[in-house]
C-alpha cells in the first residue's frame, strides 16, 4: 500500500549570487509547483545557465535568519567552496489510511577544504514545522 504525504514547509532558503541577486525560495521563478522540479533544482539550473555561483546561503523562518558563513565571512574564517540544501522528514504511520508528519527539517550545508584533502561540512539544521523553534549546527 502506498501513502501520500503532503508536507508544508515553513522555512525558506535565501541565496545570494555572484551577480548580486538575492533569491528567496517560493518567490519569482523559484516557486514550488506540483509536477515541476523543486525550487532548489530551479536555482541550480539558473546558476548553471548563467555561470553564477552562490556567495551566501541562509534559512529564513518566522522572522529569524540562520546563516552559514558566506564568501565574505562577517567574522573572518575559512571560505566555503560549495553550498547545498536539503530537507528531511520523519513520519510515523498513524493508521491504515495515512501518515502523520512527526518532524521536518531544512538543512543548509557549507563545504570546506580540510586537512589531507578531505572536505569538511558545516550544517545549519532548522526545525521546519509550523511551531518548531529548534536550530542546530553540525560539523563533519
Amino acid at each position: 500500500m502506498e501513502y501520500a504525504l503532503k508536507i508544508t514547509h515553513f522555512a525558506r532558503w535565501v541565496v545570494s549570487l555572484s551577480n548580486g541577486e538575492t533569491i528567496v525560495e517560493n518567490t519569482g521563478n523559484f516557486k514550488e509547483i506540483e509536477g515541476e522540479i523543486s525550487p532548489w533544482r530551479k536555482l541550480d539550473k539558473y546558476i548553471d545557465e548563467n555561470g553564477l555561483k552562490i556567495t551566501s546561503l541562509a534559512i529564513q523562518k518566522n522572522g529569524n535568519i540562520y546563516n552559514l558563513p558566506s564568501q565574505n565571512p562577517k567574522f573572518g574564517g575559512q571560505i566555503p567552496f560549495e553550498y547545498a540544501f536539503e530537507r528531511k522528514a520523519f513520519a510515523d504511520v498513524t493508521s491504515k489510511n495515512g501518515v502523520s508528519l512527526a518532524e521536518g527539517y531544512s538543512i543548509i550545508t557549507a563545504f570546506y577544504n580540510g586537512s589531507e584533502g578531505e572536505s569538511v561540512k558545516v550544517q545549519q539544521i532548522v526545525d521546519d514545522t509550523e511551531n518548531g523553534r529548534g536550530a542546530w549546527v553540525k560539523i563533519e
